[in-house]
């Protein structure tokens, strides 16, 4: 039986080393431009073989977020950076543009193409539009109920969010940063005013998404891959979810399902803003709104 995948961020190279140094079945990272992180370090492109060298000689599959909106201006440099990405071995590109995906294959054979979760694919409509997809990456607004049916319906691989923040607008499609002071998070410089303080209150403010004890059910619908977001959290952070869903990941295929309860511990040190399973569990109260992190 083939294990469910283990996808962590990588926001430095520190974090790259806590992820696969810790149990990543794969990590995703983006590059110094076309990424929705580009407050992350991220990496240079012309660095970037040796990255992904690095994630293969460990056993680590390698993803690029390229998930931003790509202006007709740079449509050439975005083709050239996949170019650079697939001569140097990348193992799959994350965009948003479902347009693309024709193109991608059609000119880099073998390498894999996930849909972001920014590409907003929400039910199983969409699948003739995109069946040249290897992966969906669902939004986190999907319940449990509707992520086992779009599997069902759809037969397509399948990735979800299992830990990590969530956004107040729906799948990140949010202009309120934009509005302010035209830093785009559709163009990956989202500012998070979301998470500032309005009438003496974090009103807009999300929980952090947590849903290890869900694993079990979440491998048993289909999933193929379990995502933890963090590409702009420490590496003790990425280290310590990686840690611990590792370890619950492995004992449910062993038949003895645990959570740790110490590196659960160790995970909430680091970073949340309160846990919960969201949108998943069809929860409604989802705001933290005494604190911002």
């Amino acid at each position: 039986m083939k294990k469910i995948e283990l996808l962590l961020p990588a926001g430095t190279e520190e974090s790259l080393k806590a992820a696969v140094e810790n149990g990543a079945d794969a990590v995703y990272f983006g590059i110094d431009r076309f990424n929705a992180r580009r407050r992350a370090t991220n990496f240079e492109l012309n660095k970037i073989k040796s990255i992904i060298d690095y994630c293969h000689e460990n056993g680590v599959r390698a993803y690029c977020t390229l998930n931003i909106l790509i202006k007709n201006e740079e449509i050439k440099e975005f083709f050239e950076t996949i170019k650079t990405l697939y001569l140097a071995g990348i193992d799959a590109v994350i965009v948003q543009h479902l347009s693309f995906i024709p193109i991608i294959k059609q000119n880099f054979p073998d390498l894999e193409v996930h849909l972001s979760t920014q590409a907003t694919i929400t039910n199983s409509y969409f699948q003739y539009l995109i069946k040249q997809a290897d992966r969906i990456v669902l939004p986190r607004e999907l319940s449990e109920e509707e992520i086992t049916s779009f599997i069902k319906k759809t037969k397509l691989p399948v990735e979800v969010f299992v830990q990590g923040a969530m956004c107040f607008s729906y799948s990140g499609k949010c202009l309120f940063s934009s509005f302010l002071g035209g830093r785009s998070g559709n163009r990956g410089l989202c500012a998070q005013p979301c998470r500032k303080k309005y009438n003496r209150s974090y009103l807009l403010s999300m929980k952090d998404l947590c849903l290890v004890k869900k694993i079990p059910e979440l491998i048993k619908s289909g999933i193929v891959s379990l995502k933890i977001e963090g590409r702009l959290r420490s590496p003790k952070y990425v280290a310590a979810a990686a840690k611990l869903y590792r370890k619950a990941i492995d004992s449910h295929y062993e038949k003895n399902f645990t959570i740790d309860s110490e590196l659960f511990k160790e995970m909430k040190l680091a970073f949340n803003r309160e846990f919960t399973w969201g949108y998943y569990a069809n929860l409604k109260n989802i705001i933290s709104p005494e604190k911002p992190m």
